[in-house]
């Protein structure tokens, strides 16, 4: 496991290099990194297993993380990657005190799989 603040030193290890190259997503002439980054290395391979976007707040990461998640669909290269959003629920803003409705059950379920 790594995160972005070390692929973005100036000096790093061959091993975090290749993660940082196989999972850098491009915005035209700039490139940007997730969060936290799970992978698995076996020799010369490197093999990302997850991206884990994990913040205090739920609003911070309501639209970026499936926003990654699109952006990493447009490359075969990063397709595979799953994306999780990690938040506690500290001001009771997706939690319910009531069984939700059917239509947002359903919502809510769906985001937990992106």
């Amino acid at each position: 496991m790594t995160n972005d603040k070390i692929l973005r030193a100036k000096r790093i290890n061959g091993e975090l290099d290749k993660v940082k190259r196989a999972l850098l997503v491009h915005f035209g002439e700039y490139s940007v990194l997730p969060d936290i980054i799970l992978y698995q290395t076996n020799k010369d391979t490197i093999k990302i297993l997850a991206i884990l976007s994990v913040k205090n707040s739920f609003r911070e990461r309501f639209t970026e993380t499936p926003y990654w998640k699109l952006k990493l669909l447009q490359s075969p290269i990063t397709s595979h990657i799953k994306v999780f959003m990690i938040t506690p629920d500290n001001d009771d803003e997706i939690s319910f005190k009531d069984k939700p409705k059917k239509a947002l059950s359903w919502n809510m379920n769906e985001m937990a799989f992106i």
